[in-house]
């Protein structure tokens, strides 16, 4: 993640307004498709990532999913339930099943 990116994702995990918002059990969760709909910032908690998306079509590009903004990596088993955490709350967010590729 570069240094506007860094910046982009510490200011959303603040920003309540333009975020969707969720909570399920003692986790919370932010979504927001960014830009033109090609990247997408998540947020678990305290951490969050920024990823490649097509909002057009609905399809999330999994191999972008590496680090959280504290720069630690996600364990394949994170990866894949990351990955479905994101398809979860697209759906409640956009209305739209997304796609994993």
């Amino acid at each position: 993640m570069n240094k506007d990116e860094l910046n982009l994702v510490q200011s959303l995990k603040i920003d309540k307004e333009r975020v969707h918002r969720f909570e399920e059990g003692l986790d919370e969760y932010g979504i927001l498709i960014l830009g033109r709909g090609e990247s997408l910032f998540f947020q678990k908690n305290e951490k969050a990532l920024i990823c490649h998306i097509s909002a057009i079509h609905a399809e999330l590009d999994a191999s972008t999913i590496k680090k959280w903004d504290n720069k630690k990596s996600l364990s394949p088993a994170e990866k894949t339930k990351t990955v479905d955490e994101i398809a979860k709350f697209y759906k409640k967010a956009y209305k739209d099943d997304l796609k994993v590729s």
